[in-house]
């Protein structure tokens, strides 16, 4: 009941602010300039197995249907506790994206998502060279720094914090446009996970951090 009230309260607040303008649903975006979809939040409905927790695993995990999966115990919520848990009203392109709560006040202190694909990417292909995502805050919010996380086949990581502190509190949607350099470490051929979190995850949580409210759409790859 409390993650449902929390939920309610901030989309009734998440309103746009001065000098930001509102995106509303229209029509998916158009990737015939050379984009690739890695996932623009369509195709998920209320039902299993399309449900959106059970592709972006959070904190939680979820048990039904069986055998479920379990969480990353992060303090990280994808979803409404509600049918269809993705939010229809604050889009940027198509008609769906994906809410994400994040709560670092109690352990591990800070909160992830994560999509795995059993057979690894190759998101080198056709020349992409930078990941882009686009990110819907709040003013509300309490700052804590932003991050997409990405693990190989080998099972090796990379992180990359961006580059605004305060990129959780705009209240409006911005793109965050990465190149795949900045994943040191890492063969792009062969992307297994994709995480994206608030929090300090490279010190494990080591200090407690606040709480808020993000939107997630759009992520795709492309050549610049």
């Amino acid at each position: 009941m409390e993650r449902q009230m929390f939920f309610r309260l901030v989309l009734a607040l998440m309103l746009p602010v001065a000098g930001c303008k509102m995106e509303q649903a229209g029509p998916a975006p158009d990737y015939g300039s050379g984009c690739i979809v890695v996932d623009d939040f369509e195709t998920y409905t209320a039902d299993s197995p399309m449900k959106i927790f059970e592709t972006w695993i959070d904190g939680f995990g979820y048990t039904e249907p069986p055998p479920g999966k379990p969480g990353n115990v992060s303090g990280a919520t994808v979803g409404y506790l509600d049918k269809p848990f993705l939010e229809r009203t604050i889009v940027h392109g198509g008609s769906q994206s994906m809410p994400f709560r994040y709560k670092n006040t109690v352990l591990p202190f800070y909160s992830e998502i994560e999509r795995q694909w059993a057979v690894p990417q190759d998101w080198a292909t056709s020349g992409t060279r930078v990941l882009g995502l686009w990110v819907y805050g709040d003013p509300c919010n309490v700052p804590g720094p932003l991050y997409v996380a990405l693990q190989d086949a080998s099972g090796a990581t990379s992180v990359v914090n961006h580059p605004d502190p305060n990129a959780v509190c705009a209240g409006c949607w911005n793109k965050w446009s990465i190149e795949l350099s900045k994943f040191v470490g890492i063969h792009p051929v062969a992307v297994s996970k994709i995480c994206i979190g608030v929090g300090d995850r490279r010190g494990l949580g080591r200090s407690v951090g606040g709480e808020g409210m993000l939107f997630i759409d759009d992520i795709e790859l492309s050549r610049r």
